[in-house]
């Protein structure tokens, strides 16, 4: 049975079918990574460490690890989870078991998540999942998700961030969402013995759509599965029997094409990307910029 069809090139529900192809192993590496016009998960690829943009993302990103930093937005997201889902019990609740699965990749003590979804029944405010549009230059276009219980006041406070970076504005009315698709996405860390061509075929297997590459830096890369809306616990749970090490499970916007800016733009844009990352409200950032 088919289940991924790539330029007429299809994958199949067994390694012997797909080990039986015609293609040589250069070509299936090709295969992998090449870009087409055509919209979807498996289209873009974004080779983190070989350009300047992704290098920049790399360095604030490990700014952010640090704990208070990621508790905050953790226990935002804990918050959000038990409101949406309407129940403090993860057995009951998939989107809180999937928010503390991530919470504890984080080291977040199990006591302080605990403690975060008691907070979370007895708020009183609801806190609410926002997006704010920013498009800046050559058509490059940055998604700001942010967990708020005041979203006119992050706004408020966030545009004067972009007003002074002079290469970028706010749009209003969801002017840009349609550059992403809304896509579940569980990435792991790729082992030096897992090839492509095994990742593909532990993707037939955990039952997801498609995989990606993403070079981290020259000594680290990682996998994204990306799976249908609603299937994110079943592949992670069937990549954790694989023995993969899972970095994220959730949901992410993936740009459906990427665009190239002078370095300039890039170094403006990544005063004000870092300064938005930095507002406590943010939980993420999502941008086509190649």
């Amino acid at each position: 049975m088919k289940v991924v069809n790539k330029n007429n090139l299809s994958v199949y529900k067994s390694s012997k079918e797909l080990q039986g192809r015609v293609m040589s192993r250069i070509e299936k590496i090709y295969w992998l990574f090449k870009i087409k016009p055509k919209i979807g998960f498996g289209d873009w690829r974004r080779y983190a460490g070989h350009n300047k943009w992704s290098n920049i993302k790399h360095i604030k990103a490990s700014k952010d690890s640090q704990k208070a930093t990621v508790f905050s937005k953790m226990n935002r997201m804990l918050r959000l989870a038990v409101q949406e889902g309407g129940s403090a019990d993860p057995s009951l609740n998939s989107k809180l078991q999937q928010v503390m699965d991530q919470a504890r990749r984080q080291s977040m003590p199990m006591a302080t998540i605990q403690n975060a979804i008691r907070l979370a029944v007895n708020a009183k405010a609801d806190t609410k999942e926002c997006l704010l549009e920013v498009s800046g230059p050559g058509g490059s276009v940055i998604l700001v998700l942010l967990l708020t219980d005041n979203f006119q006041k992050a706004k408020y406070e966030i545009t004067p961030v972009v007003r002074k970076s002079r290469v970028a504005t706010l749009s209003e009315g969801g002017r840009w969402r349609h550059a992403f698709d809304l896509r579940s996405v569980v990435e792991v860390l790729q082992e030096p013995h897992v090839s492509l061509e095994t990742a593909v075929e532990h993707a037939i297997q955990a039952g997801a759509e498609d995989v990606d590459q993403v070079q981290v830096d020259e000594a680290t890369s990682v996998l994204q599965f990306s799976c249908a809306l609603g299937r994110t616990r079943h592949v992670e749970l069937e990549l954790g029997k694989l023995h993969y090490k899972v970095l994220f499970a959730g949901q992410k916007y993936i740009p459906r094409t990427l665009v190239e800016l002078r370095e300039e733009d890039m170094e403006a844009l990544s005063i004000m990307y870092q300064k938005i990352e930095d507002y406590p409200d943010v939980i993420a950032i999502y941008d086509n910029i190649a």
